[in-house]
């Protein structure tokens, strides 16, 4: 998987129930995306075409709860660059994500609180793995 390939990512929808969040959407790379071995740069304007468009068709509750990507290697942690940018998101916006990296052969699974970043234990990511 992502130990041979560009990494690839996307973003999250899905609902805010209280302190739960459940993802229903994914969206999967695009040709204008910007992908290597080692990065992925969400730079197709369908990302937010698809997070306007799903809120609009769901009653503006369906709502953009976090981000996903690769990383080339077997169990999978957030990069200092990763951190950066979820730490400007968390900073524009005081609601909750989850962030989720896929590995080669793991899943690294956070979730934002206050802007602090927590990772949590994969079991919480019941279908998560099927983004792959």
């Amino acid at each position: 998987m992502a130990g041979y390939h560009h990494e690839a990512g996307g973003i999250l929808m899905g609902l805010r129930r209280g302190r739960h969040i459940e993802i229903t959407f994914a969206t999967t790379p695009k040709r204008e995306d910007r992908r290597t071995r080692t990065a992925f740069h969400r730079l197709s304007l369908f990302h937010h075409w698809f997070a306007i468009r799903a809120w609009h068709r769901f009653g503006r509750k369906l709502d953009y709860v976090g981000e996903w990507h690769t990383h080339p290697e077997h169990d999978p942690s957030p990069s200092p660059v990763d951190r950066a940018e979820w730490a400007k998101l968390m900073r524009s916006n005081r609601s909750d994500f989850v962030f989720m990296i896929l590995g080669i052969s793991g899943l690294w699974l956070g979730l934002s609180n206050r802007g602090v970043v927590k990772q949590l234990p994969t079991h919480c990511a019941s279908s998560a793995v099927a983004l792959t």
